[in-house]
C-alpha cells in the first residue's frame, strides 16, 4: 500500500533517538500542517531486548491507545512536539496490517503522520522512510539490516545536527513527504 502522507522512522535498535526524531520532524511540520504521530511497538518472539517495559502484557491481537496527555512515552513526546493527536499501537506481529488498517478507520485518508516502526515498513511504501542506525557494536534488530538498504535518509544514533540537516532534505508537499530536489 503506497502512502505518500506517511513519514516513517525506524532504527537499529532502542534509545538511539528515533524519538528525538520524530518529535524534531513533527515540531518543524506542525507549525503550518496537522499532523498525526504514531509509535508502533510490534511485539514478536525474540525481540523482547528491543522493546521498553510495558506495564500490561498483551492480551489480544493489538491495541490502539491515543494518546490524551503529554509525557515521557514515545507516543506522549510526539504530542508534546505538536502533533495534533498521538496514537500507541502495540501488536502481535502478524496482526500488524490489520491493526493499521484499524488506525486508518479512526484518522481521514490524507492525513499525514509521522511514524516510528520498523514493521511498518514491510507492509506500506511511505512517501519517506528514514533509518537511524546504532553504530555502537551493540546488537541490532535481525530485520534492521535489511531496512537500512530501504531507507531513502540513513542517521547515526544521536547525530543531532545530522537530524537537523535532515530538516533541510525533508519537504512536505501537496503530494506528501519527499526529499528536496
Amino acid at each position: 500500500m503506497k502512502m505518500p502522507s506517511l513519514l516513517l522512522i525506524g532504527g537499529t535498535g532502542r534509545k538511539i533517538g528515533k524519538t528525538t526524531l520524530a518529535s524534531m520532524i513533527i515540531e518543524h511540520f506542525a507549525k503550518t500542517n496537522e499532523i498525526i504521530g504514531l509509535k508502533i511497538s510490534n511485539m514478536k518472539p525474540g525481540d523482547e531486548a528491543f522493546h521498553g517495559f510495558h506495564e500490561h502484557s498483551l492480551k489480544q491481537n493489538y491495541s490502539i491507545l491515543k494518546e490524551k496527555k503529554i509525557g515521557n512515552k514515545d507516543s506522549q513526546r510526539m504530542l508534546g512536539s505538536g502533533a495534533k493527536h498521538s496514537f500507541f499501537i502495540r501488536v502481535q506481529d502478524e496482526f500488524i496490517n490489520e491493526a493499521f488498517e484499524a488506525l486508518l478507520q479512526k484518522i481521514t485518508a490524507d492525513t499525514i503522520i509521522v511514524c516510528e516502526s520498523n514493521s511498518l515498513r514491510n507492509i506500506v511504501e511511505p512517501g519517506l522512510f528514514l533509518m537511524v542506525s546504532d553504530n555502537s557494536g551493540k546488537p541490532h534488530k535481525a530485520e534492521s539490516e535489511k531496512l537500512l538498504a530501504r531507507a531513502d535518509i540513513q542517521l547515526i544514533a544521536h547525530d543531532y545536527p545530522d537530524f537537523k540537516e535532515t530538516m533541510n532534505k525533508v519537504q512536505l508537499i501537496e503530494t506528501g513527504w519527499s526529499i528536496k530536489s
